[in-house]
């Protein structure tokens, strides 16, 4: 019980736990995206749901389902995460791999700082894998 205590005074790890359980899951297993949608509809209808409830009964007997919703939320907000990031891998790491070439004219003297240099150039030609 004490670590249980513990935990509620770190608010940080209790959402970091639940955001790292999504993104494994969405690594391991094929959930299509229609069903994590529809997971998040119903979810947010029952996060208001709850809200609603509580506001009625003017007591917090619903907050662990409160932190429940906003847990299953979180996890599959880290599932979408890694969905999208398999799905577009190009859009980070195909940035990466490009060979580009570049013919430059160093217009004024370079200028040493600590540990750059600053030097400004007029660029007179380009060349990428394309042209």
């Amino acid at each position: 019980m004490h670590s249980t205590n513990e935990l509620r005074k770190i608010p940080f790890v209790r959402l970091v736990i639940p955001l790292i359980l999504g993104l494994v899951t969405g690594l391991y297993l094929e959930i299509s995206f229609t069903l994590l949608v529809c997971i998040t509809c119903i979810l947010i209808l029952l996060f208001i749901t709850i809200l609603f409830v509580n506001k009625l009964s003017g007591r917090y007997k619903y907050r662990l389902g409160f932190g429940f919703c906003i847990s299953i939320f979180i996890i599959v907000a880290g599932i979408l995460l890694i969905r999208l990031k398999l799905k577009y891998p190009d859009k980070i790491s195909g940035q990466i791999n490009r060979t580009e070439y570049y013919l430059c004219k160093i217009i004024n003297q370079p200028d040493r700082r600590s540990g750059t240099v600053k030097v400004l150039l007029r660029i007179i030609s380009y060349k990428d894998s394309i042209s």
